[in-house]
């Protein structure tokens, strides 16, 4: 299977695409889908950016550093230690690994995790952001059933806690994050994560947890997981639009991104006026 082989539809319009929604969604039965927003021409599509090849921040480019990789658990060990005095909403006790992992994800650090929401809007508005924009649609039931054959439908495996003789895989993956890639299992596995940033209760925030196998998701599963839309922004008034459909619906760059900056930055660009 590969990512070009995921079902895919075209469309141009915010109602055009709740409308494809809507109609793909039903082959799912009862199974509440999630969604993503990420930019059409990524070399690698669904892929946890502690396993891409790091960018240079510093390059008005943002050039892959070549020769490099991310070292994930130097990454989340160091931000454990630094982050307390940053002026976090929330901070997780030290033993609260999976709370660590998240909160880390939502702001901004290269992790293992992969952010979906359960909005459709959400993530059209992610999409949107992106030159080329293209939303995912994913199963996670299906997806948990390929991962965890015992999973049930809209039931999460806890992140927290393993049983006794039983191999919880999400706890497994979330955990192989701090252990070295030590004891996870081959597929990714959806989460349903503790709240602890404001951003996630905003954006609904779900996640997928990287397993052993490197490679984007859409190349490890099958048409019963995933949908991909490819948002046609091709005429010039066309992104503005649809921004300006959904902030009509509630959703823009500060109620998704609950912050002073955030809101700076929508106000920047909603109070400009004419000469």
């Amino acid at each position: 299977m590969s990512c070009a082989e995921i079902p895919t539809r075209t469309v141009n319009s915010l109602p055009t695409f709740i409308a494809a929604v809507k109609e793909e969604a039903q082959h799912w039965e009862t199974v509440r889908p999630w969604f993503r927003g990420e930019p059409g021409d990524s070399e690698t599509p669904l892929m946890p950016m502690v396993f891409r090849a790091p960018r240079n921040p510093y390059r008005f480019d943002n050039s892959p550093r070549s020769g490099l990789h991310f070292d994930e658990n130097n990454l989340l060990q160091t931000f454990r230690r630094r982050a307390h005095l940053m002026g976090l909403p929330i901070v997780p006790m030290t033993h609260e690994t999976d709370k660590w992992l998240f909160l880390a994800r939502h702001v901004g650090l290269p992790t293992r995790l992969l952010d979906w929401s359960e909005s459709a809007l959400v993530g059209f508005y992610f999409a949107l952001l992106e030159k080329q924009p293209v939303v995912w649609m994913l199963n996670p039931y299906e997806l948990n059933r390929k991962s965890a054959q015992d999973a049930l439908p809209n039931v999460y495996p806890l992140t927290w806690y393993q049983p006794e003789g039983v191999v919880n895989p999400g706890f497994a993956n979330v955990q192989a994050a701090w252990q070295l890639g030590r004891g996870e299992v081959d597929l990714p596995v959806a989460i349903e994560p503790t709240s602890i940033h404001p951003r996630m209760n905003a954006q609904h925030s779900y996640f997928t947890v990287q397993g052993k196998t490197r490679s984007p998701l859409c190349d490890q599963v099958g048409r019963s997981c995933l949908c991909k839309f490819i948002i046609d922004m091709s005429q010039i008034d066309d992104r503005d639009t649809a921004l300006r459909d959904l902030r009509r619906l509630g959703v823009a760059h500060s109620t998704i991104m609950p912050d002073a900056e955030a809101l700076a930055t929508e106000l920047s660009h909603l109070m400009a006026v004419p000469d």
